[in-house]
């Protein structure tokens, strides 16, 4: 109870667009300062429980907001542990094109340049606003290595698979996603 309270006050600061630090770094001390002498590499896959699974990993701080753990690792967040073996069978061996959606009701201009900065990274365009829909993800080239969705989501603690991100014609759920055969699907932290 006293994590799951901790879960959702830092997210309710991060909503309210309140300091984090604080909150950030007794997670961090209470989750993940064990583990870190462990981890011999950049990327961290987290397979989270129970009110884990509503906690921005990426936002947590070893040093009270200094740095982050976004900055020290490339994080993953799983819903189960099941998924991994989907995911390795899925995953593209190169030749993928970028694709980024981006601020799909035109309620997060910040998103919108979030995801035509990522695809400048590749030299791709985002689709932005209206464009930025599950049909514009279904009929883009394929293989499809990486995507990038900058837009609002809602999650589903109880079945996360079913959690979803509102595109401009509608939601996309995480098994929406497992199901596009031509992407490379890759797991990522969903938030608001």
């Amino acid at each position: 109870d006293e994590l799951a309270r901790m879960v959702e006050e830092l997210r309710q600061r991060i909503a309210t667009h309140k300091p984090i630090e604080v909150q950030a770094f007794f997670l961090y001390q209470r989750l993940f300062r064990e583990l870190e002498p462990h981890i011999h590499h950049k990327n961290v896959l987290v397979v989270p429980h129970g009110a884990l699974h509503a906690l921005p990993f990426a936002a947590l701080t070893p040093d009270v907001g200094k740095t982050w753990l976004v900055e020290r690792y490339a994080l993953s967040v799983l819903p189960s542990a099941s998924v991994l073996p989907f995911m390795r069978a899925k995953r593209n061996r190169g030749g993928g094109r970028m694709l980024a959606l981006g601020d799909p009701d035109g309620s997060l201009p910040a998103a919108a340049a979030e995801a035509r900065a990522v695809a400048a990274l590749y030299g791709s365009q985002a689709l932005v606003g209206r464009e930025a829909s599950a049909a514009a993800l279904r009929a883009a080239a394929r293989p499809i290595d990486p995507l990038h969705i900058a837009a609002h989501a809602v999650f589903d603690p109880a079945r996360p698979l079913f959690s979803r991100i509102r595109l401009a014609d509608g939601d996309l759920a995480v098994h929406d996603i497992f199901g596009l055969d031509a992407l490379s699907v890759k797991a990522g932290q969903v938030g608001n």
